[in-house]
């Protein structure tokens, strides 16, 4: 009879590790995704009314991600936007 608890035990191990290995990946997805979009404001921001040098904004990428940061900084709590963020959420709002 205890071989069958433990085998029972083992498999509900078994299932709370994938369950967890999920739901990790759901909240690396959803912080990355609102990591984006807290970019993608920041962007629009210096886009819209920033400075700009004939057709291009003068915002870089880095002011980008200092601008993001500064603006999410509560938010974020340590997981800050970087310079690669920046890029892409520059990029978007230059193609508006």
């Amino acid at each position: 009879m205890s071989t069958a608890i433990t085998a029972l035990n083992t498999s509900a191990n078994v299932d709370a590790e994938r369950r967890e290995a999920r739901n990790s990946r759901r909240r690396a997805k959803r912080r990355a995704e609102a990591r984006q979009c807290k970019a993608r404001h920041a962007a629009f921001e210096l886009c819209a009314w920033g400075a700009w040098n004939g057709d291009r904004p003068r915002a870089t990428a880095a002011d980008v991600a200092r601008r993001a940061n500064a603006m999410y900084g509560a938010y974020l709590k340590g997981d800050d936007i970087t310079a690669q963020g920046g890029v892409d959420a520059l990029a978007w709002a230059i193609s508006l």
